[in-house]
C-alpha cells in the first residue's frame, strides 16, 4: 500500500534555512549603516558645547519623529516583532528605520548621558516611545549581538531594567561628592588653673 509522505517538514526546514540567510543579509547591510552612524556620533562628541546643542534638538525631534510614525505604521499592518519574519517591502523598510533610529538614539544616549537623558525624561513621548523602540528592537530577531548589546546597554542607562553591578559609563561625568560644610566645633572653655599657694606668714611671724 502506498503510504504518502508529507513535505511539510522539509518544507519549514528551507523556509527556516532561508530566512536565516535573508537574516544574516539583512544584519550585513545594518552593520554597514551603524558603521556611517558611529561616525556621526564621533563627530557631534567634537563640536563646542553650543554646537552640539542645536544639533542634538534637531537630530533628537527628528529621531522619535520617526520612531513614532514607525510604531504607529508597524501597529497598524500587524506586524509582529519575533513573529514576523523579514519580506521585502514597505513593512520592513519601516522595520529598518526603527532599528537604525532606536540604535542611533541608544548611541546618543550613551556617548552623551547627561544631555540625552534631560530631554528623553523632559519628554514624557519620547520616553515612551524610546521603551518601546527598545523593545520592539531586541524583539525582532534581526539585530547582531553587538546591537543587542547596545540596547541592553541603553535600557540600563535609562533605567529600564536593573543595572548589572559592574555597568559603568565612562561618557557620565560623576559629580564629584562635595564634603558638608559643617560649622567647627564651639571651643572648650579653658579651665583655670587653681596655683597653689604654701602657707602664709602671719605678723607676728615678722
Amino acid at each position: 500500500m502506498f503510504r504518502s509522505i508529507s513535505i511539510w517538514p522539509w518544507f519549514l526546514v528551507n523556509l527556516v534555512m532561508g530566512q536565516t540567510t535573508e537574516v544574516t543579509n539583512f544584519q550585513k547591510l545594518f552593520m554597514q549603516k551603524r558603521i556611517e552612524q558611529l561616525a556621526a556620533v564621533k563627530n557631534i562628541l567634537k563640536l563646542d558645547e553650543s554646537k552640539r546643542k542645536v544639533l542634538l534638538d534637531q537630530i533628537t525631534t527628528k529621531l522619535f519623529q520617526v520612531l513614532s510614525t514607525g510604531r504607529v505604521d508597524l501597529e497598524s499592518s500587524g506586524y509582529v516583532a519575533g513573529l514576523s519574519s523579514i519580506s521585502p517591502g514597505p513593512v520592513m523598510e519601516k522595520v529598518s528605520l526603527v532599528l537604525e533610529n532606536t540604535c542611533l538614539a541608544s548611541d546618543l544616549l550613551l556617548r552623551l548621558p547627561e544631555e540625552m537623558t534631560r530631554r528623553v525624561e523632559g519628554n514624557s513621548n519620547w520616553a515612551t516611545i524610546f521603551k518601546w523602540a527598545i523593545g520592539f528592537s531586541s524583539e525582532t530577531g534581526f539585530l547582531d549581538d553587538s546591537s543587542q548589546k547596545l540596547l541592553s546597554l541603553a535600557s540600563q542607562e535609562l533605567g529600564l531594567v536593573d543595572r548589572d553591578p559592574a555597568y559603568v559609563n565612562p561618557y557620565r561625568q560623576e559629580k564629584k561628592q562635595h564634603k558638608r560644610f559643617e560649622e567647627p566645633p564651639t571651643p572648650k572653655k579653658k579651665e583655670r588653673k587653681k596655683i597653689k599657694r604654701g602657707p602664709k606668714m602671719s605678723r607676728n611671724e615678722l
